[in-house]
């Protein structure tokens, strides 16, 4: 059920039946503001190296947090599952700031509640909240019904929620937790994706956007159940990606590097394994989910990316080229 302190859109938002306009182009979704996504004092040693960057002029220019890309997603709805944290809290941001309407679904009521006061002020009616177990086929459904009932419509699909899962070895790995990974990054998509098709079909466009990760594309120790529930992900996207080519309905992947909270819970852990990894980083540095993730899924949600479909985007600061230092400490 929708959550009882929800923020409605206005009446008089868009509803009727359109393409992505072509000319909501060429620019950027933020205007200068803070990220939503804290780091606490732990994580921060992954990013400290290179604070630096955040106050060099050079990469703000190239960064949609100028904003020059205001109104590129005007008119568009959007759903975000594990909406309210991390990178799925910036992707929220973002595009809510870019002119979407955005139901956030989360299953922490207090982590949604948080994101509906931070954005209030600004962006007073543009994000809804609602209470969803993406484990639950029946709440899936429900969440996607939602969206179209209460915008009119729904054009973007993002499935990002994933639960938090500790390190084990392959041997050590149980059933449930392999099964609760399907369910959650395979499962959990799987029925968002197929529940959202027809609104898509009648619109004659979509994008689905799955969150993945590069713990399954380098085979990452000690997470089998996440590195194979996401690689499975990947999987689906690309096999949507093609029987849905023919209604406009493109599907991609981003494998992101970011100091998401996932990241964060490894980063207590492991700090100095953290350390490593951000030094490692080509670019020196962890992404952070608003200024570095949220962009890139803001170019796949609008008309520019009509014509990609089918891929893997790793925004990472290149650190996919020659592997992750992942050497998580385990007894």
């Amino acid at each position: 059920m929708l959550h009882p302190d929800v923020h409605k859109v206005s009446e008089n938002r868009p509803t009727e039946i359109e393409h992505f306009p072509a000319g909501m182009r060429g620019k950027s979704a933020f205007p200068s503001v803070h990220p939503i996504v804290r780091t606490d004092d732990v994580a921060s040693i992954a990013t400290a190296q290179s604070a630096f960057v955040y106050s060099s002029p050079w990469p703000l220019q190239g960064n949609a947090i100028n904003g020059a890309n205001m109104g590129i997603l005007e008119g568009r709805v959007a759903i975000v599952t594990g909406g309210a944290a991390g990178i799925g809290r910036g992707i929220t941001e973002a595009y809510a700031r870019a002119g979407a309407s955005v139901l956030m679904a989360d299953i922490d009521v207090a982590a949604g509640d948080e994101v509906i006061d931070y954005l209030a002020a600004e962006l007073q009616g543009r994000v809804s909240f609602m209470q969803v177990d993406v484990t639950d086929k029946a709440q899936v459904h429900a969440m996607v019904a939602q969206a179209v009932s209460q915008f009119g419509r729904l054009d973007i699909l993002v499935n990002n929620a994933w639960r938090g899962s500790g390190f084990a070895r392959l041997e050590e790995q149980t059933d449930e937790n392999m099964r609760g990974a399907f369910d959650m990054a395979l499962m959990a998509a799987f029925w968002a994706m197929q529940a959202s098709l027809p609104e898509f079909r009648r619109l004659g466009a979509g994008r689905v956007i799955n969150l993945c990760s590069l713990n399954g594309v380098n085979a990452h120790m000690y997470s089998a159940d996440y590195n194979a529930g996401k690689e499975a992900l990947r999987t689906l996207t690309r096999t949507a990606a093609r029987e849905w080519a023919e209604y406009q309905v493109c599907c991609n992947v981003i494998c992101p590097g970011a100091a998401s909270d996932a990241y964060q819970r490894f980063a207590r852990s492991n700090p100095e394994n953290a350390a490593a990894m951000a030094n490692a980083n080509p670019m020196g540095r962890i992404g952070d989910p608003l200024t570095d993730i949220a962009p890139v899924a803001l170019f796949l949600a609008s008309d520019d990316s009509r014509y990609l479909t089918g891929n893997t985007l790793f925004v990472d600061g290149g650190a996919h080229i020659n592997g992750v230092h992942w050497a998580p400490k385990l007894p």
